[in-house]
Parts: C-alpha cells; sequence; structure tokens
C-alpha cells in the first residue's frame, strides 16, 4: 500500500475535500496522521483540553470514529511525542503550559495568573469526574501535581505560595480519589500523604479537615462493601436453610 508521502498532491486535496464536504470520515493511516499533525502546535507538542489535539478528537467521535480508535490514537501520539518530565507538559491547556515554562524555569516568576490557571486546572479535572475516564483525568493531574512540587521546591513568592499549597493539597486529594477508584491503593496512599503534607503548611485546618474527610470516605467504603457482602451472603445461607427446610 503507497504510503500518504507517495499520494500525488492533487489527490490528498481531493481526499481533504470529501471529509469537509460529503462527511466522510477519514481512513485509519489518515486519522493517524492528523492527529500527529494537529498535536503540533506552535512548535511544541499540546494534546490537553482546549488544544487542536482535543479538539480534533471530540470532532472524530461526530464522525463516527469509535471511542476504542480515538483512545487508541490518543494514547499512539502520547506516546510518541511524550517523554520525561517536560512531555508531561503536553497534557495541559496550552495557555497554562505558556505560563508554567517560565515559571518553572525560575520559580520567581510564578504570578497571581499561573497561580488562578492551575487552580482551574484542577476544578475542572474535578468536575468532570464520572463524564471522562479516570486516566484521562490522571493525565492531567500528573503534570499539576508535578509542577507543583517544583515550584514549591524553588523560590515562589512569599504571598502566593500558599494558595500554590492549598491547589497542591487539592490536586493530591483528588489523585488519591482516582487511583483508589483505580484499585491503585498505594499511590492512593501516597498521594493522601503528599496532600496532608501541603495542608499541613497552610494555617487554616480546613484544608486538613478536607483531605482527611476524602481519605476516610476512601477508606470507609471497601470496609462498607465488606460488611454489606458478608450480610448479603449470610441472607443468602439464612434463605438456602429456610428453602431445604
Amino acid at each position: 500500500m503507497p504510503t500518504v508521502a507517495q499520494a500525488r498532491l492533487s489527490t490528498i486535496q481531493r481526499t481533504i475535500a470529501r471529509w469537509e464536504n460529503e462527511a466522510v470520515r477519514p481512513g485509519e493511516r489518515y486519522q493517524l496522521l492528523l492527529a500527529r499533525v494537529y498535536a503540533d502546535q506552535g512548535g511544541t507538542t499540546a494534546l490537553g483540553p482546549g488544544s487542536d489535539f482535543d479538539q480534533l478528537m471530540t470532532v472524530s467521535a461526530l464522525y463516527g470514529i469509535e471511542a476504542a480508535r480515538i483512545s487508541e490514537l490518543r494514547n499512539l501520539v502520547a506516546d510518541a511525542l511524550t517523554s520525561g518530565t517536560s512531555g508531561l507538559l503536553a497534557f495541559l491547556n496550552p495557555s497554562l503550559t505558556a505560563s508554567l515554562v517560565p515559571a518553572l524555569a525560575d520559580p520567581r516568576h510564578t504570578d497571581e495568573q499561573l497561580i488562578a490557571q492551575l487552580g482551574t486546572a484542577v476544578a475542572d479535572l474535578n468536575g468532570r469526574v464520572g463524564a471522562v475516564p479516570f486516566v484521562r483525568l490522571q493525565l492531567g493531574l500528573v503534570p499539576i501535581i508535578e509542577s507543583c512540587r517544583a515550584l514549591l521546591a524553588g523560590h515562589v513568592p512569599d504571598d502566593l505560595r500558599d494558595q500554590l499549597l492549598s491547589i497542591s493539597s487539592t490536586a493530591c486529594t483528588l489523585a488519591a480519589r482516582l487511583a483508589f477508584e483505580t484499585y491503585d491503593d498505594p499511590s492512593s496512599t501516597g498521594s493522601y500523604a503528599e496532600a496532608l503534607a501541603a495542608a499541613n503548611r497552610l494555617p487554616d485546618p480546613w484544608r486538613r479537615a478536607m483531605v482527611r474527610t476524602s481519605q476516610t470516605m476512601v477508606t470507609l467504603l471497601p470496609l462498607t462493601a465488606r460488611r454489606s457482602a458478608r450480610n448479603s451472603g449470610r441472607c443468602s445461607s439464612d434463605r438456602a436453610v429456610v428453602e431445604r427446610t
């Protein structure tokens, strides 16, 4: 089969015109090529919410491309274009990435705008729980948590440090919940510990209470489920005894 690069320009133009005018969905090789092209935003890789790539994936669903195929495209592009800690920024909103890059190079450049963007990003991810696969949410959280760690380890302006600690605590608490939902108990425990460590550095105790409440809920849920299962088992046994008698 000839490659896309071997096709004549006029053929490629006619193919694109069919996608635009006849609602014909691209073939698999074109799907991957388009995903790769749209992932490049101004010379950098951008895969997060609001990026051209993310919008392409949304439009692909409208073209009737199956959810499993869209997930595969996301994974293929992410594996090919992201590596190392810096690659994690590709999963963020492009405007947030643009604000983070200079701050990560020198935390003293952290400003109110960046703090607001980080807070909004965490709130947006939290609002998507139940509507977006947990793995997608985790991919969005990891670069935020890593960025908070890096900024807090540097010389962040004093008047912004508490706000950043609060965002870090909130992000880690959400990460712990998502890890619990994906049956990754060690990661959940570690994220709760990090969330609590950040909360302990804040003067207001309500953040610690929020972390503890979340942790208590996910701790008690499995215990409640086990008790329910045992009670259900007892009821089944009782019914069986009654039926035999």
